[in-house]
Formats: C-alpha cells, sequence, structure tokens
C-alpha cells in the first residue's frame, strides 16, 4: 500500500510539472542586434522570470550578421522583434504588417562624429561618411536631404576603423555603443565635432517591440503580457544596473560574444537615457502620436514611404496606452 501510495503522489507530480510546462506559451523573440547591454531588459525578464510569472516560454534568438530581425518576423521565424521605429515603418510601407506593441526608446541616440577640424554638419557637404549597411541610418539621410548636406554616404559593415584610420570625414554612431568606440580609440571627441540628431530637430524614437498583425490577432494577450513583462525587465534593470549588466555578460558569454565590462555599463547607462522622454522626464514605452506623425512626414518627405501610414494601424490597440 505505501508502495503503491508512493507510486501514485510520483505520476500526479510528474502530471502537474507536465500540465505547468504546457501552460507557457511560447515565444521567440528576435532584438535588432548580437546580445548586449542594449536589449538588457529582455535579458533581465527572463533571468528574473517575469517572462514565466507571466505564462510564457520565452527564447531569444539574435538575428545574426547576414539578416536582419525584420526578415526574422516576416518569414515566420520570430515572433515578436525588436527593431527602430523608422526601419519598422518602412518595412510596413512595403508590405510587412506588423504593429507596435511596446516603445522602449523615447529619445534618439545617433550622433555623427567627424574628425577634428569639422566644426558643423553644413562643413560635410561633398564629403565622406561612414553608415551602415545594415540600416538604420534613415534619419540621418533624411536630416542631410532637408539641409541639403551633399554628404557621401559610405556603407560599412561595423565598427569604426574606418573613421579612427582617417578613411571618412566623419562616422554615423549611436551613443551607447560606436561613439564609446571612437572615444576609446584614442580619436579626440568634443561637442565642436559631435552632433547629436536630437539636438537638430530630429528627436525620433528608436527602439520598440513589434509582432505581425496576424499574430496579434490570434494571440493578443500573450503580445500584452510578453510586453508588459519586458516593461517590468527594463523597469528592474534601472534600479539594478550592475545586476543587469552581468546579466548581459553571462547571455553574451554564452553566446560567444566578447564584452567589456565598462562598454556594457556605458550602453546600459546610455539606453536608460534615452527611454526617458526629455519633455516629460518620465519612462512612458508608449508611442506618442504626435512623435509618431514627425517621424511619418519626414520618412513621406524624403522618400522613404510611399504613402502614410496611420498611427491606429501602426500601434495595437492594447499598446497605446499602460
Amino acid at each position: 500500500m505505501k508502495r503503491l501510495l508512493t507510486n501514485l503522489l510520483f505520476v500526479l507530480a510528474l502530471s502537474c510539472a507536465t500540465l505547468s510546462a504546457q501552460e507557457l506559451h511560447k515565444i521567440i523573440f528576435t532584438p535588432q542586434w548580437q546580445t548586449q547591454a542594449q536589449f538588457a531588459g529582455y535579458y533581465v525578464a527572463i533571468e528574473k522570470g517575469f517572462y514565466k510569472e507571466s505564462g510564457l516560454d520565452v527564447e531569444i534568438v539574435s538575428p545574426g550578421m547576414s539578416t536582419t530581425s525584420i526578415s526574422r518576423l516576416k518569414h515566420g521565424e520570430a515572433d515578436v522583434i525588436s527593431t527602430q521605429l523608422l526601419q519598422a515603418m518602412v518595412a510596413k510601407d512595403e508590405g510587412i504588417d506588423l504593429v507596435n506593441i511596446l516603445q522602449s526608446s523615447q529619445t534618439n541616440g545617433l550622433v555623427v562624429v567627424t574628425q577634428p577640424g569639422i566644426t558643423s554638419l553644413a562643413e560635410l557637404s561633398g564629403k565622406r561618411v561612414a553608415a551602415w549597411t545594415s540600416g538604420f541610418s534613415e534619419l540621418a539621410r533624411c536630416m542631410a536631404r532637408d539641409n541639403e548636406h551633399n554628404i557621401q554616404w559610405i556603407n560599412i559593415p561595423s565598427g569604426v576603423n574606418y573613421f579612427v584610420s582617417g578613411a571618412v570625414d566623419g562616422i554615423l554612431t549611436m551613443y551607447y555603443n560606436e561613439y564609446f568606440q571612437v572615444m576609446n580609440c584614442g580619436r579626440r571627441v568634443t561637442l565642436d565635432n559631435t552632433f547629436h540628431l536630437a539636438d537638430y530637430g530630429y528627436n525620433i524614437p528608436e527602439d520598440g517591440l513589434y509582432c505581425l498583425k496576424s499574430t496579434y490577432r490570434k494571440r493578443s494577450k500573450d503580445m500584452n503580457l510578453f510586453a508588459e513583462a519586458s516593461r517590468r525587465g527594463w523597469e528592474y534593470a534601472r534600479a539594478h544596473p550592475e545586476e543587469s549588466v552581468e546579466i548581459v555578460r553571462k547571455w553574451m558569454k554564452k553566446d560567444n560574444i566578447a564584452s567589456s565590462l565598462s562598454h556594457q555599463r556605458w550602453m546600459l547607462e546610455k539606453i536608460m537615457e534615452l527611454q526617458v522622454n526629455k519633455e516629460t522626464c518620465t519612462a512612458s514605452y508608449t508611442l506618442d502620436p504626435a512623435i509618431y506623425k514627425f517621424a511619418n512626414d519626414i520618412l513621406r518627405k524624403n522618400g522613404f514611404i510611399r504613402k502614410d501610414i496611420p498611427y491606429d494601424e501602426f500601434v495595437a490597440p492594447k499598446a497605446e496606452s499602460k
């Protein structure tokens, strides 16, 4: 009898564990780049169990060097991705019916760094400026066209070597990433040769979470739970930056990516700054309709999209307000 009871309890425990595992809804998430503190909130949400508490089994799959998160979304290889607002809008215009479910970025982080002696963006007319082949340079190109700066854009895969070697007159950087690399390569970076696009009237936010509209229709609860758990991850990272950096570095090691503690600290610090709206001094995690219209108008004016994209077609209903 005792043995029978033990066996029954074992079977019951096994059944409960199996049921619990079955209740977790699988989500594959792809950030727009490889593992780094730019995406700390999502790794934190996994490590602290925020996704599991929401009934989600989340797997993070980086896009690799030869593809993009948008491509993975398009081909059904990811349920949710992160990417920049302008790239998402261009993809929407090209027929990828995606929707925004959370807007983590509130302030633009693009910075043009020039060689010493070039002290204004206007002086870049006719000069060579490096930008990434992977994209994310739409806003800088719009700025140049709007102001009739005849910049010769030089496409580079990544890094800052072209600039450091003097092969180009300027380089487009992210404040939280390549800008740090330029500073640590011994280049002279001062207010005279550093130009934040946000300070020149181009303060369009960047990173957000996206899924296909068809996915949102079928799995709106899962998508909203993922967005909210991700928000919790970011809020935890803001309150525990050192722990969060170590979480990121743990995942970088797992993915065989070399990490610099000082670089990842800088990245997380600057990402957190960019998540705060400059006017309200808050991190709202939502996409402001007025800013969205400004982004739409800039892309339309410069030929990156063919027609206006209505806000209510771009932002998922539950993502409009929290």
